[in-house]
């Protein structure tokens, strides 16, 4: 790698509980940027900040671990640092040497580190339950339903003095349940192609199955069964924001033949 100057340098460490993806994301990054010629995984004990082989066994980082990529111009030096308790050793010294961190926060498990400062909430019932004291900052999951965010922060807006509201959803992703809302009421089965654990995904088939419409969550076109659309002239077809476009194809093949035999 060439020379690159101080100013175009940053020190970012990747921190968070243990179990919330730090080394999956610092992963994704170094293969985004060209650092990397494959996407490695924990569960395969292929990751470039997990080298160790406790640290494989374990399927968690013991250690902070230092990678680098290029990115706009700049060289980014990341430490994936450990979550578990009994390791945090490592990731105090690396907030120390940094400029910035990477806060990674699980949406399902919710935050464990902050303690009673931080509470995650899914409903506005929820929100109505939580005791609010001093300054209050709102930010929300990427995934999460526009107009249920809105609620929520309009809520809260009426129950402190000082509200901080950080809007973290992704544009692209709230389209996409935008467009979400109007095929629901134009097709008669919902097919939503991407991971299952994906909460972009899972938020489109909620989406589908609020409106009591038949909606089916896949992630190959194997899932698919034929006595789905058993009568079905209508099938609406969405998927997850980073499904690949060869999957979407499979999937949009798998359904003209099913619609094919279903009309002999």
């Amino acid at each position: 790698m060439p020379a690159v100057e101080p100013g175009k340098i940053r020190n970012v460490a990747v921190v968070g509980h243990r179990g919330t993806g730090k080394t999956s994301l610092v992963e994704a990054m170094l293969f985004q940027a060209g650092a990397t010629n494959r996407l490695g995984s924990v569960e395969q004990a292929s990751t470039v900040t997990d080298w160790d082989e406790d640290e494989q066994r374990r399927q968690m980082s013991l250690s902070a671990a230092l990678c680098h990529l290029e990115w706009q111009g700049r060289k980014i030096n990341l430490i994936d640092t450990p979550g578990d308790p009994g390791f945090q050793a490592d990731t105090l010294a690396s907030l120390r040497v940094v400029e910035g961190a990477l806060m990674v926060v699980s949406g399902v498990a919710g935050v464990e580190v902050l303690g009673e400062k931080v509470t995650i909430v899914h409903t506005r019932d929820e929100a109505a339950a939580v005791k609010l004291r001093g300054r209050i900052a709102v930010m929300s999951q990427t995934t999460q339903s526009m107009e249920n965010f809105r609620q929520i922060v309009g809520d809260l807006a009426l129950r402190t003095k000082e509200l901080k509201v950080v809007n973290t959803l992704c544009p692209a992703i709230t389209v996409r349940q935008e467009e979400a809302e109007v095929m629901v009421e134009e097709v008669e089965a919902l097919v939503v192609i991407g991971g299952h654990h994906s909460a972009n995904t899972t938020r489109l088939a909620e989406i589908g199955r609020g409106r009591e419409l038949p909606t089916y969550h896949i992630e190959v076109p194997d899932e698919l069964d034929p006595a789905w659309f058993s009568g079905v002239r209508k099938v609406g077809v969405m998927s997850g924001a980073s499904t690949p476009e060869w999957i979407i194809a499979e999937v949009l093949q798998k359904l003209e033949e099913i619609g094919s035999t279903s009309h002999e």
